[in-house]
């Protein structure tokens, strides 16, 4: 690896780099990797960012904040292929693609246990359990288990007495006949287990049994004139055959492969993908993204399909992709192999049949979802431009340029910072934001530390207007946005005030339920309507403005954490200490760790080793 932090001298250090492949790392002034890159010629593809003129802002964003840069020389393409992803996923720099998933359909899942139990889960994983899904909504999912339950007894408890540990009395599932308690011994294995391969039979779903003990039970309640109890067995029974009609089954006894195709209009990639179980789609996801970064198309397509499988998901066998260059297809099969551990993963691009005729079906899709996108992001100048005449008409201004919007975050008072967000002319300009350490106020005091915060910002603001330097803070807002109400807008009045700077200011009143319902203005509170697009757009900035301040809040948690805790540690210096954490990736992962795990570290040794593992197994 290349790269000094002292005296970094870019030009120099140009002129030095290989004709090699490898992996290039992005610094900015503040030592945060903010981009990372893979090259067959690390020499043309880091020596292009300093001398070409980019046409796209966001290149030129990104080149300006690079203080410095490291490389690693790598034996091949496939190895650097790897690197990369593993890079981008430890550090999730700035400047790199970063695939937003929705959320994965859920699945219950039948644990592989001498007692098992029955559980809601998202990911699918290779440990001999059984799953059976996905379900497209959880509320399908929650009413066959509880069925499950209710009928079946079977636990949903996370208790593992796998080892023999039994308990002296059962929990209050026991009680309420929701469980046969196989903790307290009162059920034998192979009964237990009788009941489980019910419940698997039902979920598979032969549900002829589970209807006629239902039918019996309605009827018995209503014997009873228990008719609350009869009602609910009756929906049960009524929902039982709609539940059966979506696609569920046991995924485990199928055959999974995997189908991509995309879509490629004005520098905006959308890219699809069906999961399919024999034959069936059981799940869908998709990406957009923007070529802010002038990447050639096939680079940027095999970027996302790369961060999806590193990412996202499980190793599968076969994928096939709608993109017929050879070259291609194999590079990412090298690549999948590598990082799935596996002799051959199959990548293909199918010619014709049922994966074709599937393959026709995902490129459609593809290309309806970035047609919608396309569409909504024309939209969306319409409905910003809306919500900033509004703010325009009330705050009686005719120029509403740059928004900035204030928050605090702290635990207790513990961690405190703040946040800045700017938008300008109605979109986020995430390359202003600024993040703050409160250093004068000690213990949760909301009013005093935005009081430090806004004083540094604006004395940021005179100090650089007087000897012209330019940044995010020599530029004056046209409105200011506080994160609370009269006392906030008070506080960013009496800084303004004390420089002698007159800029509106505006309260966002958040509900009990912390959703935002208002705005406050010159003493006047205005209520919004959830419906206008004014409402949308100050709920869209309190909500990246909270976001923005919680993650700066936990950067420095777990920072304070990581640094406090190894540093404890007899024999781990600060070279130790980077390699076991860029090894095992945070310090829980360290602290669940073998001595035999802990020695695969780079440069570690038995007795530092064992040193760590006592530390944490001994702690308290």
């Amino acid at each position: 690896m290349q790269g000094n932090l002292r005296e970094f001298d870019i030009n120099y250090e140009l002129k030095k780099l290989p004709d090699l492949p490898g992996v290039y790392i992005m610094y900015d002034k503040d030592d945060n990797i903010i981009y990372v890159g893979k090259s067959v010629s690390l020499k043309n593809r880091v020596r292009s960012y300093f001398t070409t003129n980019h046409k796209y802002k966001k290149v030129q964003a990104m080149v300006e904040h690079i203080h410095r840069f490291e490389y690693i020389i790598v034996n091949n393409e496939t190895e650097s292929l790897v690197l990369e992803a593993n890079l981008i996923k430890k550090n999730r720099p700035k400047y790199n693609i970063n695939l937003k998933d929705d959320k994965q359909y859920p699945y219950i899942k039948i644990t592989n246990e001498k007692f098992p139990k029955i559980l809601k889960v998202r990911d699918v994983k290779d440990d001999k359990a059984q799953y059976f899904g996905p379900f497209p909504t959880i509320s399908d999912l929650e009413k066959l288990m509880e069925l499950s339950i209710l009928i079946y007894n079977i636990r949903d408890c996370k208790l593992n007495f796998d080892r023999g540990k039994f308990l002296q009395r059962p929990c209050m599932s026991y009680y309420l006949e929701r469980c046969s308690a196989p903790c307290t011994q009162n059920i034998d294995r192979e009964n237990y287990n009788n009941d489980v391969k019910k419940v698997i039979k039902f979920l598979s779903g032969d549900t002829s049994e589970i209807k006629e003990i239902l039918l019996n039970k309605m009827k018995e309640a209503s014997v009873k004139e228990e008719y609350e109890l009869a009602i609910k067995y009756r929906d049960f029974l009524s929902e039982l055959d709609y539940l059966f009609t979506k696609q569920i089954f046991n995924i485990k006894k199928f055959k999974e492969y995997h189908l991509i195709s995309y879509a490629y209009v004005e520098n905006i990639l959308v890219v699809a993908i069906f999961i399919v179980n024999d034959g069936l789609v059981i799940d869908r996801k998709h990406f957009i993204v923007e070529n802010n970064l002038d990447l050639e198309f096939e680079e940027l397509f095999s970027n996302v399909i790369r961060q999806f499988y590193i990412s996202h998901h499980n190793k599968v066998k076969e994928i096939y992709i709608d993109y017929s260059d050879d070259r291609f297809l194999n590079e990412i099969s090298l690549f999948l192999s590598k990082i799935f551990d596996e002799n051959s993963i199959s990548v293909k691009n199918p010619k014709k049949g049922v994966k074709f005729e599937q393959i026709k079906i995902l490129q459609k899709n593809a290309k309806e979802i970035l047609t919608k996108h396309i569409f909504d992001s024309k939209n969306i100048n319409i409905k910003y431009l809306e919500a900033i005449n509004y703010l325009k008409n009330i705050l009686d201004i005719e120029t509403l340029n740059r928004i900035e919007c204030y928050d605090i975050s702290n635990i207790s008072g513990d961690f405190n910072v703040g946040s800045m967000v700017v938008y300008k002319n109605g979109f986020k300009s995430s390359k202003d934001y600024r993040k703050f350490k409160i250093k004068t106020v000690v213990g949760q005091d909301d009013y005093s530390s935005h009081k430090e915060m806004l004083t540094r910002r604006f004395n940021r603001f005179l100090d650089e207007k007087i000897n012209s330097i330019g940044s995010s803070f020599s530029e004056m807002p046209d409105l200011i946005l506080m994160d609370g109400g009269k006392g906030h807008v008070n506080v960013a009045k009496e800084v303004l005030l004390e420089k002698n700077l007159n800029v509106p200011v505006i309260g966002l009143v958040k509900n009990d339920k912390h959703r935002t319902k208002g705005i406050i203005f010159e003493d006047n509170y205005i209520e919004l309507d959830i419906n206008t697009n004014i409402y949308r757009f100050l709920f869209d900035i309190q909500e990246e403005v909270h976001r923005f301040a919680i993650n700066y809040h936990r950067s420095l948690q777990n920072k304070k954490l990581q640094n406090s805790i190894l540093d404890e540690i007899k024999g781990v210096g600060e070279i130790k200490k980077i390699k076991l954490l860029s090894h095992f990736g945070n310090v829980s992962a360290i602290k669940k760790a073998s001595i035999d795990e802990l020695m695969t570290v780079d440069k570690m040794d038995k007795r530092t080793a064992k040193n760590i593992f006592e530390f944490f197994n001994n702690e308290g």
